[in-house]
This record gives structure tokens, sequence and C-alpha cells, in this order.
């Protein structure tokens, strides 16, 4: 027999939320006492932006290494579920009580009871409203290490985050800055004097501009325009009276660090001695409030960032489309060298690699539909891991290794574009350079496309050329697939037959209801009669 929990009293309730902010607040000031203590929280505070900065603390005390948390609701709407006796990690959560309302005798009552009236006056501020007390509870969160959730498929259920990738080609970063100083109504201009180099940028406060120094790398010029930002950010022409010096630095090379380590750029050999040389020997007054503002700040440039890469990566996609189209429409003698099928392999742009590095793109001269294969490098470390998976004559798919595919010295000049180079290069593919057939691959994906379909679709909707297509194939030894078969073949007296039938035979009574006062005439019986026929043939 199970043991009955007994109830929290409110008093318990208190008590144990007291206990958590204080060990929260201890745990806040103990990133204070070194550079190293105040890096491992801004490398916590990159992976959980999304969280207050006291329960990003709270986190890092309970669950060292943490790489990703949800609460037990959470992972199970993800399809995943938290092992067996493994313990929740403590975090505060914010509630507030019911806002109230004063009626027209005076009296207090919740607005969730206000009759239609009286909601017509809190909308339109005629009566005075208070606000819900803030309180906080205790609520529980779990590390993707305490499911059965696999690395593989952190991706699915973080979609928008980063959480190995890094961004090598800096322009791309460089273009989020870009945006995040839109955003906040700042101008990047060439300096207005010789920088030397002592300074890698400035920022213009009361004219909300900014410089880079010429000199700079491209590196420094991602974390000086990160901290230069988040100056303009923070301490704008109203606020920045209102920060000593070493606060305002300390609070702009937090932001830039903490953004930095989200985008897998380390930059703490710098950043810390910055830091250390700040704030040595200097009282900054409310920590909470400074790290609450760092927090705040790093959150909307992160989300900036990653918008502005998401349509990087539509536009390079679109240009992709672009690029198949102009080749489907050049003229055919200009393609007599090149094989039946138009087969081309596009090393991906860098900007845009993640798992997916390049595509081989094929226009099926049978079909003259432009359909690609992506080639997969989960392994980033590991040159020879570049496979794709190509349909078989059962109807299912095989991961085939890209050097089985092509021969050595096209799969060589593949190789180094993906790993030595940038991306965004094309290469024509001949039956030359290729160890298999690449008129079976187009015609396997050409099955494929037609199986992915009927798998994919509730109803699909199969054209008579794709019909033939498919009969032909079945001749040359592909699987059946069921949702062609039953168009081929379909099955008598369908429920959809039937519906049809009993359509035609309501109608035929309708007609017979509105003819009845000339019922008794032979012609109308003929006709009748006729239309009886018809239904019953139609059976």
């Amino acid at each position: 027999m199970s043991k009955k929990r007994s109830p929290v009293s409110f008093e318990e309730k208190k008590q144990k939320v007291a206990a958590l902010t204080k060990k929260m607040e201890k745990s806040i000031e103990g990133h204070f006492r070194s550079p190293e203590d105040l890096k491992e929280y801004l490398l916590f505070m990159a992976k959980f932006y999304r969280y207050s900065p006291s329960n990003i603390a709270l986190i890092q005390s309970q669950f060292e290494g943490s790489k990703a948390v949800g609460s037990f609701s959470f992972w199970k709407e993800k399809g995943f579920s938290v092992n067996k006796g493994e313990k929740g990690i403590q975090i505060l959560v914010p509630n507030r009580r019911t806002a109230k309302f004063k009626d027209k005798t005076g009296t207090w009552k919740p607005v969730a009871k206000a009759s239609e009236e009286e909601k017509k006056q809190i909308e339109s501020k005629n009566v005075e409203v208070k606000p819900g007390r803030l309180y906080f509870s205790i609520g529980y969160v779990f590390d993707v290490s305490q499911t059965n959730a696999k690395a593989e498929d952190l991706p699915r259920i973080f979609p928008n985050r980063w959480l190995e990738g890094t961004v090598k080609d800096y322009k791309s970063l460089y273009k989020g800055m870009e945006a995040i100083a839109e955003k906040n109504g700042v101008k990047i201009i060439e300096p207005k004097h010789e920088l030397g180099v002592a300074y890698e940028g400035v920022s213009y406060t009361l004219t909300k501009e900014m410089a880079l120094n010429p000199r700079n790398s491209e590196l420094q010029n991602v974390k000086t325009l990160l901290h230069e930002l988040a100056h303009a950010k923070l301490h704008t022409a109203e606020t920045h009276m209102n920060y000593s010096a070493s606060e305002k630095e300390f609070q702009a090379e937090m932001t830039a660090y903490t953004v930095s380590s989200y985008f897998g750029i380390d930059t703490s050999e710098y950043s810390l001695g910055y830091l250390a040389n700040w704030t040595q020997g200097k009282e900054l007054k409310d920590k909470s409030k400074l790290l609450k503002e760092v927090h705040e700040t790093s959150t909307e440039f992160i989300e900036t960032i990653e918008n502005t890469l998401e349509k990087v990566k539509e536009q390079i996609h679109e240009k992709e489309v672009e690029s198949m189209a102009n080749i489907k429409d050049m003229d055919h003698d200009s393609l007599k060298e090149t094989p039946a099928h138009l087969v081309t392999i596009e090393v991906l742009d860098k900007d845009i690699q993640d798992e997916e590095v390049a595509r081989i793109h094929m226009m099926d001269a049978v079909t003259k539909e432009i359909n690609y294969l992506s080639v997969w490098n989960p392994d980033k470390s590991d040159r020879e891991d570049l496979y794709v998976s190509l349909m078989e004559k059962n109807g299912n798919r095989e991961n085939v290794y890209l050097d089985n595919i092509l021969k050595s010295d096209v799969y060589e000049k593949v190789q180094n574009s993906i790993f030595d180079g940038k991306g965004n290069q094309s290469f024509l593919l001949h039956e030359k350079d290729a160890k298999m057939s690449l008129d079976e691959i187009v015609k396997d994906e050409r099955y494929g496309i037609l199986v992915d379909k009927g798998e994919e679709q509730k109803n699909p909707a199969f054209s008579e050329k794709e019909v033939e297509l498919y009969k032909e194939m079945k001749k040359e030894g592909y699987a059946s697939i069921d949702s062609l078969e039953q168009k081929i073949n379909p099955l008598p007296h369908t429920a959809k037959h039937v519906t049809a039938t009993k359509q035609t035979e309501s109608k035929v009574v309708d007609c017979e209801k509105q003819f009845e006062p000339f019922s008794n005439f032979a012609q109308f019986q003929n006709v009748t009669k006729k239309k009886k026929q018809e239904v019953e043939l139609e059976r």
C-alpha cells in the first residue's frame, strides 16, 4: 500500500523558496570570486539563455555539466520520458495571484469574476485595478542526460539551438550584428579619428554611432562589435550616468563573451583578462541587477543573430533553386556532352552547413523534374564520414559513402571544398566520374519520390504519367507501392462509390417530389423509369 503524501503547509513552501533563493544568491556571488568562476557561469548562461539568471545559477549549482533542460511535461510533449529514479533540478517558478478590481460598491473583486459590463470598464481603465501579487514556487526540470533522449535528438528538440555549432565564416555573424545595430538605432561608421593599435573600437554614445578599428582581424571585429553593441543597448544617453565605468565595461564584455560562446567562438583569453583589469579592487554595487541586464541583452542579441542566419540560409537556398532552373532552361545543344540526366554535386556555403554539407542535384531526362539527395557529414572531424541515403528497389533507403559513388579525383575535389574551402561550389558529374551508374541513381530516386509521396500524404494524388512510370518500374523489379496499386486496381463497391450512388439516387428522389403533380402523365412516368434504370446501372 502506497504512503499518502502529507500536504505541505504554506509556511513550509515559503521556507523552501527562501532557502532556494539564498542558495541562488550565494551561487551568483561566488561567480565573482575569480575570472575562472566567471567564465564557468557565462558559458552556462550561453547554454541556458532562455532561463533567468537566478535559475541559471540554480541549475549550475545542482547539475554540473548540464547540457539542456526541460520540465517533465516538456520531455513528454517531445516524445521522451524521464528515466526512473531521476532527481529533478529545483528552479524558481514565478506565479501571480489573481488581479482584483474595485466595483461600484467599493468592494475589491477578482477580475476573473467580473461581469461583461465590468470587463468593459476594466478594459477602458474606468475602474481601479490592483495587479496580483507575484510569488515564487519550486518547480523541477531534468537534464537531457536524465531522459531517454539521445544526442542526435537534440537538434529536433531544440531546433534553433547551436548546441555544438561554430560559425566559421564571420561574415554571416557580422550580418547578424548589423541587424542588432539597426534594431537599436545604431549606425556603424568609419572611425572619426585614428585609433592606432590601442583601441579595437569606439562608441559615440550621444550620436548612437560606433566604429571598428580597420586593423582588427575578423574575429576581433566580432568580439569588439558585440562589446560596443552592448554599450549602445545598455548605456544610452539617458542611462549611462547610472553606471560606474567599471560596471559599464563589466556588462559590455560579459555580453560579448556570452554571445560569442553561444556561437562557438572562444574569446576567454582576452575577455577574462579584460574583466579582471576593470573589476579588480573595485566595488560593483548590485551584481544581480548587472547580471540580469547582461542576460536580457545576450538573449536579444542571440535571437536577432539566429533570425538573420536563418534568412541568409533561405536566400542561399533560393539561389540554388534559381541556379538549377537556369540549367533546366539551357539550350539542349549546349548539353550534348553531358549525360542524358543532368547531375551536379553542389557543396553548400559554409554559412549554412550543419550536418548537411552538399547536395547531388538531378534533372531527370524522363520526367524533366529537378530533385536532390543530401550529402551528410555528422562527424565534422572525420573527412571520410560523407554519405548519401540512396533508394533501393525494395523501397528502403540505404546509407552509402560518397567515395563509393564518386571516383577519387572528383571525390577529392568535393571533399576539399567541404573541409578546406568556403563551399558554395558546384561540379558537373558525368558517368565517367562515378563508380555507380548515375542513370540508375536518378531512376531509383524517381521511384523514391513515388514511395515518399505514398507514405507521407494521406490521400496521395498520382498523375497518369506517374502511374505509367510506376508500371514500367514494376517490370524492372521495383517493389509495389500500396497507394499506387489501389489507383491501378481499385476495389469494387468502395465507400466512395456507395456515397456517389446514394447522392445520385437522392437527386432523383428530390426530382420526383418536385414533379409529383405530373406523376399521372405517361410521358413523365417514362422519364422517371429511365432515371431509375440509370441509378441501378451505376450500382
